[in-house]
């Protein structure tokens, strides 16, 4: 329960503490004199968006605090705790939470000194307390609210979190499987020309170095017969005819020996002529083994031939030297590789698909049957606060109705969404022989603000004891109804703090 809410330099009040006891508390008043400042500062302190005109000095700070005392609700404390972030405990059931609004509008909160955040703040509201004001008479028009209302009601927050997770899990699932599918759409021309080069490029099992090789014996083969003619020719010359160059050589060599070798001049000579019978015998020695390398196959020059055309063909196709092709052939590969790799995954993805449709489907059949049994259930406990707002001759219903395909092959679509694929609606009708119809068709102002104040009261009864803040929720009603409504609000007040905000002094006269 709050116990005290301090207010300084916010809107019309410079300073101000209200202490609140437990029951009914009443603020009662003329319009303007200040009544919804003090639920205002509660629903600041619980992160309300901040706006440029709270301050009623603007050379000074907003600070609001509002203190609760758990009275020693253990598991309330251990999910602010749990909120709050590993290691935090708190060491007693009284709980402070402020808010500072700096001069430039930069708002700080705290909780026992503990800074906290606007995620952490939006999570502690929905434990302590619950607002109910015109504008939430409003939102029992729409079906989503009306959806998480009868949600709320039967306690279904495990098995919807269960089936979100699932269905969020699927539909990224599909986001990337249509990812993988639309690049492989992309890629798929250049893959199967690829595909089609690699094979090219594989039968003709080229490589880097083949070009000089094939253009090398090429060039042997192709003049063979004038090679073989010009080696038989210098080993006549060199050593085989009469007075040969080598004989001539071995002469001259004898001679210069003969005389001597003291003079370093005839050294020199003896010491080259040395020299060219060594090189002579050795380019003796290589035109022999360049004979014997050379044949004279027809056969073999027109294949050498039929290879450099294709290595000239693949080169220009290309517009590539030989290694840069064989280079780009293994870059081919690797795209295929990865295409491949692609497809495997696409499939993968397709059976994970499967398994997360057949759990959604399941989660989905077991929200509705949930839902449609609890919302016979809802419509019964709504209708029996009926004769306490005098709504005597009222009739309530809740219908749940499935819409739409579970899933389509290419998405989650068809009505199905992160809260199943059902579709709630509220019925009323506040006299006898007339059909019920949907909220927003046939409500009046003072019974819609009746209705609100039912749900919030049978939606109290499920948590643990909330502060209710009824904010002018009497629009519409007077007389013997305004006097039944505070009975109602008295006796909701037996089991929850709750403040009320009211003009009826039918209704404060219960405080």
């Amino acid at each position: 329960m709050i116990t005290k809410i301090k207010i300084e330099n916010f809107i019309l009040t410079d300073k101000l503490t209200v202490e609140f006891n437990e029951g009914l508390n009443v603020l009662s008043g003329e319009t303007g004199a200040g009544k919804s400042i003090i639920v205002g500062a509660l629903d600041y302190i619980f992160g309300k968006q901040v706006r440029a005109d709270l301050f009623y000095k603007k050379s000074e700070p907003v600070f609001l605090e509002a203190l609760f005392n758990l009275n020693n609700s253990q598991n309330k404390i251990t999910q602010i705790e749990d909120i709050l972030g590993t290691g935090i405990i708190l060491d007693s059931s009284n709980i402070r939470i402020t808010k500072e609004i700096t001069i430039k509008g930069k708002p700080q909160s705290f909780l026992n000194d503990i800074r906290i955040n606007q995620k952490q703040i939006i999570q502690i509201r929905k434990l302590m307390i619950d607002f109910h004001s015109q504008r939430d008479q409003l939102q029992l028009f729409d079906n989503q609210y009306q959806l998480e209302i009868l949600d709320s009601w039967l306690g279904l927050g495990s098995d919807k979190s269960d089936y979100k997770r699932t269905y969020y899990e699927l539909r990224n699932l599909f986001e990337k499987r249509n990812i993988l599918i639309a690049e492989d759409k992309k890629q798929s021309d250049k893959i199967r020309l690829y595909e089609y080069q690699i094979e090219e490029l594989e039968q003709l099992d080229l490589t880097k170095d083949e070009e000089e090789r094939v253009n090398e014996e090429l060039n042997l083969l192709t003049h063979s017969e004038e090679l073989l003619l010009l080696c038989s020719e210098m080993q006549q010359s060199f050593i085989e005819q009469d007075n040969s160059i080598i004989d001539i050589i071995s002469s001259y060599h004898q001679r210069f020996e003969r005389i001597g070798s003291d003079n370093k001049s005839i050294e020199s000579i003896i010491s080259s002529l040395s020299n060219i019978s060594q090189l002579v015998n050795d380019l003796q020695s290589d035109a022999r083994a360049l004979q014997d390398s050379i044949y004279l196959d027809e056969s073999r020059l027109s294949n050498l031939e039929e290879r450099q055309n294709e290595i000239i063909r693949i080169k220009n196709k290309h517009k590539m030297d030989l290694p840069s092709i064989l280079d780009f052939l293994e870059e081919m590969k690797m795209v295929v590789n990865d295409q491949e790799t692609r497809e495997t995954e696409i499939e993968q993805l397709k059976e994970r698909i499967e398994d997360k449709i057949k759990i959604i489907q399941q989660r989905t059949k077991q929200l509705s049957s949930k839902r449609k049994i609890g919302a016979t259930r809802l419509s019964t406990e709504i209708m029996k606060n009926f004769n306490d707002l005098s709504i005597p001759n009222g009739i309530f219903s809740v219908d749940v109705e499935s819409i739409g395909n579970i899933l389509i092959d290419n998405g989650i679509k068809g009505g199905l969404s992160e809260t199943g694929n059902d579709k709630v609606e509220f019925l009323f009708s506040a006299n006898k022989g007339i059909t019920p119809q949907s909220l927003n068709n046939v409500v009046s102002g003072g019974e819609l603000s009746r209705l609100l104040l039912i749900v919030k009261k049978i939606l109290a009864s499920e948590f643990d004891n909330p502060t209710l803040i009824l904010d002018e929720i009497d629009t519409g009603i007077g007389g013997k109804t305004a006097n039944n409504m505070g009975k109602y609000i008295s006796k909701l007040a037996e089991k929850h703090q709750v403040i009320c905000i009211t003009h009826l002094p039918q209704i404060a006269s219960f405080a």
